[in-house]
């Protein structure tokens, strides 16, 4: 196998990860600030965890890019 072929498959694979990294992050904001809280008195978890959320959507958007420029790699080297 090609090396330049090699690493349009570890793009797409790396993306995949970064993109499932962000999706877990994603719900971990979701379960541990909002549903897990919901009709508590101390609501300010919704606000401390939004890292996790701004890091999860931003990952989840990075990841999809290296996936679309993996695949388009892919097939412009055929």
């Amino acid at each position: 196998m090609k090396p330049a072929r090699f690493l349009n498959f570890l793009m797409i694979f790396s993306g995949g990860f970064v993109s499932l990294a962000g999706a877990i992050l994603v719900s971990m904001y979701l379960w541990e600030a909002v549903i897990s809280r919901m009709g508590a008195p101390d609501q300010s978890p919704i606000f401390w965890y939004l890292p996790f959320l701004l890091f999860g959507v931003i990952a989840i958007r990075k990841g999809l890019a290296m996936i679309r420029l993996g695949k388009r790699r892919l097939k412009s080297a055929q």
